[in-house]
């Protein structure tokens, strides 16, 4: 829910919400206005969805080192423009 009315901020195109799901689990929800693949983001971090709605769990890693993935995929993604 956080992560689709993010999407409602004026000039938003895409939102990615990390939080602690469990004792052992972190996980990243996004979303996309459609400006943005969320799902070819998420899946470089091994996790799936649609074109504007992703996701993806991860089991035995901090908020701050799956932050810092999830940068490092978004920044990949606009760089190449979307490509490899």
């Amino acid at each position: 829910m956080v992560a689709d009315r993010l999407l409602g901020v004026s000039d938003i195109e895409a939102s990615f919400v990390i939080a602690r799901v469990s004792e052992h689990q972190v996980a990243i929800s996004a979303r996309s206005r459609g400006k943005f693949n969320v799902q070819y983001i998420l899946e470089k971090m091994g996790g799936g969805g649609h074109f504007t709605a992703a996701a993806v769990v991860k089991d035995q890693i901090s908020v701050e080192e799956l932050k810092k993935q999830c940068i490092e995929e978004i920044q990949h993604y606009i760089e190449t423009g979307g490509n490899t």
